[in-house]
């Protein structure tokens, strides 16, 4: 029996040390952002005007266009890529004035788009790239007035129809101009700016280099979920805890979050709040005013199954407001 019983120990450890050995190394320090941050953050339109004025078949054209549009965030769930893209939904609706000859043309064209934009991060830094247009648009002719009476006047509007029928490509060339001079210069202005406050308030990196020097030098990780995007430092086969790949519930939800597997001592945690606070400071600028009331005062600190919880951005309501300060 006591050689049984000895076999079997022996058999015990040798398995747990295999299960040991074969277990994959959990990533320490994990930074997890959430989608709606994202939201919180994008302005909630874009919009402009640009002038129109070209020659189109020889005919004069002068106008002007007016574009909008409005964002949705896609999160898609991936592996090895932090990254996410703002889709832009919206129309541009342009009104014009062109002389075919004794006649005058009032024209307008409706133009409705979709524009992506890609953003993705690299452990230190949010960048976007350059956005993709899709765009559709039709032109009515809305009047022509002739400078003759009688039918003379009726065979000028013949010919002023016929000649901006010929010009309508030119002219729904102008109007995608006019679209992509919107969506470049807005579009661009409003990622920018997505990209800069994210930036301001993402001090993973930092965080590293000054409270986990051991960290340093150490293969970035990256996982994307449908309303999370993942960071962490470590080894090249070291993978993310499984419980943080789960969409956090209601109640723990928070824009950002830092996750540590072991506690810093004192003195590093405390300076560490003090930076991280700075960072909420700036979120609780940068959020929509209705956003910014719920805010809570200071970051959140927790614990949960040995792993310490930083918390930034808790207490955001699900609804976005319609202005941003």
């Amino acid at each position: 029996m006591a050689v049984l019983i000895g076999f079997a120990n022996l058999l015990y450890a040798q398995t747990t040390a295999e299960k040991t050995v074969n277990e994959p190394k959990q990533i320490e320090v994990v930074m997890r952002m959430s989608k709606q941050l994202v939201d919180e953050l994008i302005d909630d339109k874009i919009e402009g005007t640009v002038p129109i004025s070209r020659q189109a078949q020889g005919v004069p054209v002068r106008g002007q266009a007016r574009g909008e549009a409005t964002p949705t965030i896609r999160f898609a769930p991936v592996e090895n890529s932090a990254k996410f893209v703002v889709i832009m939904n919206g129309t541009v609706t342009a009104s014009f004035n062109a002389d075919a000859g004794p006649a005058s043309v009032d024209a307008s064209t409706r133009a409705t788009f979709t524009s992506r934009k890609q953003f993705m991060y690299d452990g230190k830094t949010f960048d976007q790239r350059p956005a993709q247009t899709q765009a559709t648009n039709c032109t009515t002719i809305d009047r022509i007035c002739s400078r003759r009476r009688g039918p003379i006047g009726r065979v000028v509007r013949c010919v002023a129809g016929k000649m901006i029928s010929r010009a309508k490509p030119e002219i729904d060339k102008s109007v995608n101009e006019a679209t992509n001079e919107i969506l470049t210069n807005k579009f661009d202005e409003s990622g920018k700016t997505l990209a800069d406050e994210l930036n301001q308030i993402d001090l993973y990196a930092e965080t590293i280099d000054k409270y986990f020097p051991s960290l340093k030098g150490e293969h970035f990780h990256f996982r994307t979920t449908s309303s999370q995007l993942l960071t962490g430092v470590g080894p090249v086969d070291a993978v993310f805890p499984s419980f943080l790949l789960e969409e956090p519930n209601g109640e723990r939800a928070a824009l950002l979050e830092i996750w540590i597997r072991t506690t810093p001592v004192e003195e590093f945690l405390v300076k560490m709040l003090a930076d991280w606070e700075v960072a909420h400071d700036l979120l609780k600028e940068f959020l929509p005013e209705d956003e910014a009331k719920e805010l809570a005062d200071n970051l959140k600190l927790e614990t949960k199954d040995g792993w310490t919880v930083l918390q930034v951005g808790v207490g955001i309501g699900k609804s976005k407001s319609p202005t941003k300060k």
